[in-house]
């Protein structure tokens, strides 16, 4: 017996799948330099007006601290498939961290370096 399971866009458990999927990133340490984009001021700001929410999330994707003051960092995918910059909020302590952590894909914003 063949089993054959379909993932197509008319689906909406594939839709709801692929839409809180764990993505892998890294912190790109060094980013100090890059300012955000005009007319934002923040890239925590600039993370809130383009993210379909503009709601910072409660909690850090990387520690699952409540985000009290949250930043937006600078991540990388860890894939050589994608190697874009891309924005999430997540706490200051682990804005400095140096391993990778798992982030829900929809929190990536990305962002032209």
């Amino acid at each position: 017996m063949r089993v054959q399971t379909e993932l197509s866009e008319n689906n909406e458990h594939s839709q709801c799948f692929f839409k809180n999927m764990a993505i892998r990133v890294h912190n790109l340490n060094g980013t100090s330099d890059n300012s955000a984009p005009e007319p934002y001021n923040t890239w925590k700001e600039y993370w809130k007006k383009l993210h379909p929410s503009h709601m910072i999330p409660m909690r850090c994707p990387r520690c699952g601290r409540f985000l009290l003051d949250p930043v937006g960092a600078h991540v990388q995918k860890d894939t050589l498939l994608d190697r874009k910059w891309y924005i999430v909020p997540i706490c200051r302590g682990c804005n400095q961290a140096n391993t990778s952590f798992d982030v829900e894909s929809t929190l990536l914003v990305p962002v032209n370096p």
